[in-house]
């Protein structure tokens, strides 16, 4: 009696694959009923947990490894996407053994079966302490850099494009043109180049335009620009290529 079992083989082949990913997956994944009591959890979860053994975590609900302040929003959260039927990656602070807060962002997927109805939870859970970190280290660097810029004797602002428009602007930008930071960071870009002496948009925005794109332009050059209040100033401008929110950005020093 033969029987091809080739389906069988690949879903067996499949299941096992799966466990290897699960199992040697580096963030947490444990499954669940929809009471929220968990069912099984890989080596990971058990790691960030800081469990010896997967009993100190199944059987339990899910929300005793949240801190308290978060659970009624992370029942909120669950219940909706129950209602939904679709999941969510939200930030918690998670709770290990030691009773030591871990910020965690969890990902909550639901089992179904074949009527599509669903019978259970997925939970993949990412440690996201040293991102955590690396932003909190990156505001206090913006932080200290938008001091220096506000500190600044001279005017520097940082732009964007491809249509220039201030992003950001310093008191001494403000002063030597004679407009407001806010009226810097909203002009259009036909505001804006009336700003420059007709004679000189030329080279000031083929050299923005050419400086954005990465091409080799001269760092310093002198322009001439058109005051607030009508009056013809001489600039001298230091300008380069930077990222500014995750964007490339000219920043520009300017001296009256």
């Amino acid at each position: 009696i033969i029987r091809d079992v080739t389906e069988r083989k690949k879903v067996e082949e499949e299941i096992r694959r799966f466990s290897v990913a699960v199992r040697m997956s580096l963030d947490g994944i444990l499954t669940g009923d929809l009471n929220g009591n968990i069912a099984d959890v890989n080596d990971a979860a058990l790691r960030m947990y800081g469990g010896t053994d997967k009993r100190d975590m199944i059987g339990k609900n899910v929300l005793d490894f949240v801190v308290e302040r978060d659970r009624t929003r992370a029942l909120q959260d669950s219940m909706e996407s129950m209602k939904t039927g679709q999941g969510k990656t939200i930030e918690y602070r998670a709770l290990a053994k030691n009773r030591t807060e871990i910020p965690v962002e969890i990902t909550t997927a639901f089992i179904r079966d074949e009527q599509g109805e669903p019978i259970g939870f997925v939970d993949i859970i990412r440690n996201i302490a040293e991102r955590k970190k690396a932003e909190l280290a990156l505001k206090e660097s913006e932080t200290r850099y938008r001091s220096l810029v506000e500190q600044s004797l001279a005017g520097i602002i940082i732009a964007q494009g491809p249509a220039v428009h201030g992003v950001l602007v310093n008191r001494a930008m403000t002063n030597i043109w004679g407009y407001t930071a806010e009226e810097f960071c909203s002009m259009s870009p036909q505001q804006i180049e009336k700003m420059i002496h007709p004679e000189d948009r030329s080279l000031f925005f083929k050299s923005f335009k050419d400086r954005l794109e990465g091409k080799n332009v001269p760092p310093h050059y002198e322009f001439r620009a058109l005051r607030k209040d009508g009056n013809v100033i001489w600039l001298e401008i230091s300008a380069g290529l930077i990222e500014y929110n995750g964007r490339p950005a000219v920043q520009g020093i300017f001296t009256d």
